[in-house]
């Protein structure tokens, strides 16, 4: 996601958890073309955070299965070779033994492709001979189906990650259109709720300004997190001093916690702020810690079920204000 796309979302967001209060949904809520617009303005924001979550998967973890399953393939493909050749040798197959002399570097070191071949050739001649003929070498008919099912899981590994990062990279080109959507609807949604100006200034003018776009600049930095339940993270590593200000965005519909560690593999249990469901909060380094600095700034889900989606925006210097925006008292 490019800086832009990231401040046109912060300011969706703000937008619509402002009008997701209480009191200021009310002036709203009877006016079905009000309503329905904010509806779409929620639905785009929905497809855009779909798209960024399926932008930025891991695909680490897809390496790890193919790497586990070329290692578990290649062992059982060792043990059924090496009871071929010597077969071969018993035999002296000249044929067979030059068709399946291979290496621990054959079924490892390759490519993929050949990995595969490698192994089903293995597997194809031992499935050719009389099994009893091979339990001499130590190969017995489980050996085989063993092979056989180990090729299948590798066949399945192996396009994995490909897999993500296709997806990765549909997802960021569908994200243009979508800004684009949001760009449009949210003018909808402007002209509409300029009509309660002439009854209702005050919640036009909080409209207007949580409409803003703030630009995050060279001063600032970002992270967007994906929390699973009781998972937390350790960010900003020594990025930060005194009187730097983070705003922590929570887009969940449950709480998340925040707190400053000098231990990023523990979340700490003194002075943890939290932020409220759907709202944001900006919190001055040190001094809304309790006022002990220390180098990471941990981001918590302490929830049991919900996933957590967070956004967390550092600014170096000290913020100009520390009055509430629209959104942070959702």
């Amino acid at each position: 996601m490019t800086d832009a796309q990231m401040n046109n979302r912060s300011m969706a967001n703000t937008t619509i958890a402002y009008l997701e209060l209480p009191d200021v949904k009310a002036i709203y809520n009877a006016n079905p073309k009000a309503t329905a617009a904010v509806a779409a303005v929620k639905a785009i924001i929905a497809d855009i955070n779909k798209a960024i979550t399926t932008q930025s998967l891991d695909n680490t973890g897809a390496t790890t299965t193919k790497n586990e399953a070329i290692l578990n393939a290649a062992k059982k493909g060792e043990h059924v070779c090496a009871g071929l050749i010597a077969y071969a040798d018993d035999k002296n197959d000249h044929i067979l033994a030059s068709q399946i002399h291979f290496t621990h570097h054959d079924f490892t070191r390759v490519a993929i492709d050949t990995i595969i071949d490698n192994l089903e050739l293995v597997h194809d001649k031992a499935a050719g001979i009389p099994i009893a003929d091979l339990l001499p070498f130590n190969v017995v008919a489980a050996d085989i189906t063993a092979l056989q099912t180990l090729i299948d899981a590798l066949k399945n590994a192996a396009p994995l990650k490909k897999a993500l990062q296709t997806n990765a990279t549909t997802a960021t080109s569908d994200l243009p259109p979508l800004f684009k959507k949001l760009r449009d609807q949210l003018k909808k949604l402007d002209n509409i709720l300029k009509t309660f100006k002439q009854a209702q200034p005050t919640f036009v003018s909080s409209y207007t300004n949580a409409r803003k776009i703030i630009n995050l600049g060279k001063t600032q930095q970002a992270e967007e997190l994906h929390l699973m339940p009781h998972q937390f993270e350790a960010i900003f590593a020594k990025k930060y001093t005194e009187g730097d200000t983070f705003t922590i965005r929570n887009h969940s519909d449950v709480p998340v916690n925040a707190a400053l560690s000098d231990v990023p593999t523990q979340m700490p249990t003194d002075i943890v702020v939290e932020i409220a469901p759907q709202s944001e909060l900006k919190l001055a380094v040190s001094t809304d810690f309790g006022g002990k600095f220390r180098h990471w700034l941990m981001i918590h889900n302490p929830n049991d079920l919900d996933d957590a989606h967070v956004t967390i925006i550092l600014a170096h210097g000290k913020s100009q204000s520390s009055a509430p925006s629209p959104a942070q008292t959702a």
